[in-house]
């Protein structure tokens, strides 16, 4: 008889088979995708015009009329012109261009013959100079990248765009289609006008674009037709009503049926939208637990018709020929305003390979041959940047120079090489005024004076602490993705869940991005981090997250996370580095922080996190949290065991046996306030506590191959928070194998344990044959080796901690693994291919 567990292991390997098939085998089409066409009016030629602008940009592609309010109404192609006037504009306004327009009406034709002559007409004056110069400025000579098979991205709709050519449709969702447009958006923007970004200038924005909406807006027959059989036959009659959901029978369907906090969060519509799959939006966050296919809608719709844009895109890497710089730009919230596909748009992505074509003397043979790969695409990108001299350039040394009316803004790293050195913190990173924050923000002259603050988290600062007055807690802000009969759901935020059906090993690699790209992120603005708790404990092991690990947790400063809210808050980084090859750009990290992150006392417990790093892909995330002293912390918390761990680590052993307890006790609090007066108490919202002497010196290293800081007392700080951790050598069905460097699960390598899950006196480490094993071994052996020589060592001053010691991926991708099945590689195949 099977236990609970062996039955849940088995549903869910059977909803991830369900998914991995469905990734596999064509979908059907979509009929309820919303924007699956641009829509535009014929005034948008004439408006582009009739203010004296004769280029037509792709922004111009997603042009809404604030006039229509038609959610869903095609149009008649009429983007082929605005795309025909841009291959014009591009290709030195030639007319000989015009023999590329395909079948058009007679009124399309007088249109885009009219923007034509007009664009031709401009530019006559100034042919000779401009076009000869632009000519030699805008063909590409792409450096030879190796290439793997993987390396080439998967773009859709091509045996629409080339019939002729006996192409195959390719349905797998690739998620670095929309960061290599992106790139090669900007390159025709930054060509077409000479590197001019303008202070105006800003991209358009689709969630649609980068994330899979089709998977998770798919309607699940199998789920209603289980849950049918389960209930009444009386609902029999109303299964059109389950077809089509609303808010009442999606409650009833997916087990959140009379939750008043649901229901607030749901909202029928009179009317189906055209090109909208359902009779019902979700507005924002429920704490209700919600059935896992319910939990995929809600979350997918959420981000199809609610979710805002980022306010920038961080081109983490770009700068540079192994990316010492990177590129933040604006997203105008606007200029999608239908919510319509960009990126990942037919007509769209026709333009950009026209684009590709021309400016790099290829044929479409060879193009579709080659297609696109990130690592040349990247090194256009920094080719471009440094030819048209798009230098408006910040030092990471400065954060608060940032401001928020520059709409593009280049950042770089200021040391030699990228090399990380020892560090030091002191009080003055921790040090947090509420009080004076608050008068502050209260200023009339604050937004203007800081016009580097985030707008949309400056009004969400407002109404938290309205909030605060008049409840006396903030409203919780960071939801995940509660699941109904299960706690699976916790480690995944709700906007961005794609299913807790994911394997250990595909959960680790996202783990692993995440915080290889987070330690990018702030080693290049010199933001203060490290790995913390359970994350630390698995540093100090082998270099490596711990494989049971859910989420990542990070501590950042007060002054860092300060700066993180003004400067960073809704920015969406790409990471573009040369050092994760086909997996360069393979998702989006967004950051969120929590407005209630001013308050530095735990309140009701809901907003004890300070912030985010969500992988847009599968909601996972990493975990920010800040250390700050604050004036008045004793007298607002509890004494608790943290506390007195802090200045007697072994409180749990003398608290049974001092003689005088009492006397015992008040030695504590003396203490701890002496360390408060000091300056020296620092504090995280959920009561962890450190010493500013802990901290003081941060020690370089490696953290999943990329590099990170560490305090320089981790041992002494892992040891008050897990006493017994670094002598326990297994650990939820887990051993560590020492030769291996590797935590492995028991089930994979019964000969180390007895049934009981106890190590074997002589254990045979280093012999399990599994085949997970040995290629995670393959991938982490050079890495783990070093690591522990480093910590064995202690001499972090003798390392060489620069950018190009950073190590390849040590994961193998979900994506990838799909991507290889596809192309008939092996396991091993593929794994030769990461090594």
């Amino acid at each position: 008889m099977q236990n609970k567990g062996s039955v849940l292991n088995a549903q869910r390997s059977r909803r991830y088979d369900r998914l991995r098939n469905s990734q596999l085998s064509p979908k059907p089409n979509r009929d309820y995708s919303v924007g699956s066409e641009i829509f535009l009016t014929h005034d948008v030629l004439l408006r582009s015009n009739k203010h004296g602008n004769n280029s037509t940009d792709l922004d111009d592609l997603v042009y809404d009329n604030e006039d229509d309010d038609d959610f869903g109404k095609p149009e008649e192609s009429i983007y082929k012109e605005i795309l025909e006037s841009f291959i014009i504009k591009v290709k030195q306004h030639s007319l000989k261009n015009f023999k590329r327009i395909e079948s058009f009406s007679t009124i399309n034709l007088i249109v885009i013959t009219a923007v034509a002559l007009l664009t031709y007409t401009v530019t006559i004056f100034y042919k000779q100079s401009f076009n000869e110069e632009n000519a030699n400025a805008s063909t590409f000579m792409d450096q030879p990248v190796e290439q793997s098979p993987l390396h080439k991205i998967i773009i859709p709709y091509l045996n629409e765009l080339y019939p002729d050519k006996g192409l195959e449709d390719e349905d797998l969702f690739d998620p670095r289609l929309p960061p290599a447009a992106l790139l090669l958006y900007l390159q025709t923007h930054i060509v077409a006008t000479k590197g001019q970004l303008k202070q105006n200038f800003s991209i358009p924005f689709s969630w649609e674009d980068w994330v899979d909406l089709d998977a998770r807006l798919r309607y699940d027959d199998d789920y209603l037709v289980e849950w049918l059989a389960l209930h009444s036959h009386d609902f029999w009659n109303q299964i059109d009503d389950f077809r089509n959901l609303n808010c009442e029978s999606f409650a009833l369907l997916y087990g959140c049926e009379n939750n008043r906090n649901f229901m607030s969060k749901c909202r029928d519509l009179d009317d189906q939208i055209p090109g909208y799959p359902y009779k019902f939006e979700v507005t924002g966050p429920t704490n209700a637990k919600i059935k896992e296919p319910g939990r995929l809608l809600y979350g997918g719709l959420y981000l199809k018709s609610q979710m805002p844009p980022p306010q920038q895109i961080y081109l983490l890497d770009v700068f540079g020929e192994n990316g010492e710089g990177s590129l933040m730009v604006s997203v105008e919230p606007n200029k999608n305003a239908k919510r319509t596909q960009v990126l990942r748009n037919k007509e769209v992505i026709k333009q950009l390979i026209d684009w590709e074509i021309t400016h790099t003397k290829k044929d479409a043979n060879t193009f579709l041959d080659k297609g696109w790969n990130i690592e040349t695409l990247r090194k256009r990108m920094s080719s471009v940047l440094t030819r048209f001299g798009v230098e408006k350039m910040i030092s990471s040394k400065r954060h608060k120079d940032i401001n928020r009316k520059q709409t593009f803004l280049a950042l770089r790293e200021v040391t030699d090489h990228g090399r990380a050195e020892i560090n030091n913190w002191d009080f003055n990173d921790f040090r947090w005024d509420e009080v004076q924050f608050l008068n502050d923000l209260s200023s009339s002259s604050f937004n203007e004076e800081d016009g580097n603050y985030d707008q949309r988290l400056y009004t969400q600062l407002e109404e938290n602490e309205n909030f605060r007055l008049h409840n006396g807690y903030h409203p919780k802000y960071l939801f995940e993705a509660d699941l109904y009969g299960t706690s699976l759901g916790a480690h995944y935020d709700w906007r961005f869940f794609s299913g807790s059906f994911m394997t250990n090993d595909y959960r680790q690699s996202v783990i692993h991005r995440l915080s290889r790209t987070w330690l990018r992120f702030c080693f290049e603005n010199d933001l203060k981090t490290f790995i913390a708790y359970g994350s630390m404990l698995g540093w100090i092991l082998n270099g490596l997250t711990l494989p049971w690990d859910g989420d990542i947790d990070v501590i950042v400063t007060m002054e860092t996370l300060d700066l993180l809210a003004r400067n960073f808050n809704q920015t969406l980084i790409v990471d573009y580095s040369s050092k994760d090859g086909f997996q360069s750009a393979a998702t989006g990290f967004l950051i969120d922080i929590n407005p209630a992150y001013y308050s530095r006392v735990k309140g009701d417990g809901n907003n004890v996190i300070d912030g985010r790093l969500i992988d847009i892909n599968t909601g996972l995330y990493l975990d920010i949290t800040a250390l700050a002293w604050t004036k008045n912390y004793l007298k607002e918390v509890q004494m608790h065991d943290k506390l007195k761990r802090l200045v007697d680590k072994d409180y749990e052993l003398n608290k049974f046996f001092a003689i005088e307890s009492d006397i015992y006790g008040q030695t504590l609090i003396e203490q701890l306030e002496k360390l408060q007066e000091d300056h020296e108490l620092i504090h995280c919202k959920n009561d962890n506590v450190y010493t500013v002497s802990e901290l003081s010196v941060m020690i370089p290293s490696y953290f999943e191959g990329a590099r990170a800081y560490f305090p320089h007392e981790y041992e002494k700080i892992i040891r008050r928070f897990y006493p017994e951790a670094l002598t326990r050598m297994t650990y939820l069905d887990h051993v560590f194998d020492s030769v291996y460097r590797l935590w492995l699960d028991i089930h994979d390598c019964p000969d180390l344990t007895d049934e009981f899950g106890t190590i074997y006196v002589n254990a045979p480490f280093g012999t399990c044959n599994n085949s997970k094993v040995i290629n995670e071994y393959k991938l982490t052996q050079d890495y783990t080796a070093r690591h522990l020589s480093m910590l064995g060592e202690g001499d972090w001053e003798s390392y060489e901690f620069e950018k190009s010691t950073e190590s390849k991926p040590l994961r193998v991708d979900e994506f990838f693994s799909l991507y290889a099945a596809r192309l008939g590689l092996s396991e091993d195949e593929l794994v030769s291919l990461y090594l």
